[in-house]
């Protein structure tokens, strides 16, 4: 009762500090435009099985792009490194619609293999910039964070259903999913260099 009691009131100091929603905002909001394009795939006529291999090759390309980013958040500004992914990102997902064919064709092959070097990449950063802010509370932090990631992608999931089902394809979504990403540069721009909070053992 003891712990979760103390998680708890770090979500509340997490909630009134504006480094959390600085922070954790871009991530928050990337879990509305985290839905993978396997079912958009199949609405523009491509199989199935080919919309789940691209699906798989997000997969492969994540593992790499997450390590690289890794590498990379420990030499640089994690600040610039999350405004140029979320940049990137909505970049990609406003040309998405376009690459969309009843085959697989280089466009929208490109666009996947950049998408999975770029979906999870935004993780390293974040939780770097959560533990300079918070420091030992930074896993918690990132924990509430994460849980607001999902909850995003939920809603975001259900509302695309219903675009889809209103205007008979998914171009809406992307456009507004890509503007998300507009807003999470914004709030990444935002951010403020800070000297690290110490952690006891560093």
């Amino acid at each position: 009762m003891g712990v979760l009691l103390g998680e708890c009131g770090v979500l509340v100091r997490g909630f009134r500090a504006r480094a959390s929603w600085r922070d954790g905002g871009p991530y928050r909001a990337r879990g509305v435009y985290d839905a993978p394009p396997s079912a958009p795939a199949a609405a523009h006529g491509m199989p199935v099985t080919t919309g789940a291999r691209l699906l798989a090759l997000i997969g492969l390309f994540d593992v790499a792009g997450t390590i690289a980013s890794g590498w990379f958040t420990d030499r640089f500004d994690s600040r610039v490194l999350l405004t140029t992914y979320y940049a990137l990102r909505g970049l990609s997902l406003f040309l998405l619609p376009q690459l969309f064919a009843g085959s697989l064709k280089p466009p929208i092959l490109a666009f996947v293999i950049f998408y999975g070097l770029d979906w999870v990449a935004t993780v390293p950063p974040t939780v770097a910039l959560c533990r300079r802010h918070f420091g030992a509370d930074a896993p918690i932090v990132f924990g509430w964070v994460l849980a607001c990631h999902q909850v995003g992608a939920a809603l975001a999931v259900s509302a695309a259903g219903l675009a889809r089902d209103h205007f008979g394809n998914y171009d809406l979504a992307w456009y507004a999913v890509g503007s998300l990403c507009l807003v999470a540069v914004l709030l990444c721009l935002a951010l403020r260099r800070r000297p690290a909070v110490v952690v006891m053992g560093d």
